[in-house]
């Protein structure tokens, strides 16, 4: 039996659901995901959840390949802290 406190939590969040100010698709789901509401997650979830972790290790590639560009830049510029002939 759902105590006082979780009742009161689903109404208030089916109130959410049901008011007019609520505009955004991502606050419902989240509601229905976060109250036990929402069944199993559909192809296009999981589609998306794996080209978000392909997009982290693409991500991280390249911070990788900016380190080491980094490095190589710095060892092929003249230092800035020698002083120039004039």
């Amino acid at each position: 039996m759902e105590d006082i406190a979780e009742t009161s939590l689903r109404i208030t969040a089916g109130l959410l659901l049901l008011s007019p100010f609520v505009q955004c698709p991502l606050t419902y789901f989240f509601l229905k995901q976060h109250m036990g509401a929402a069944g199993p997650e559909t192809p296009d979830v999981e589609a998306l959840r794996l080209e978000i972790a392909e997009l982290k290790q693409k991500y991280e590639a390249v911070l990788e390949e900016n380190k080491e560009l980094k490095a190589k830049l710095a060892q092929l510029e003249p230092h800035t802290d020698e002083k120039r002939p004039e």
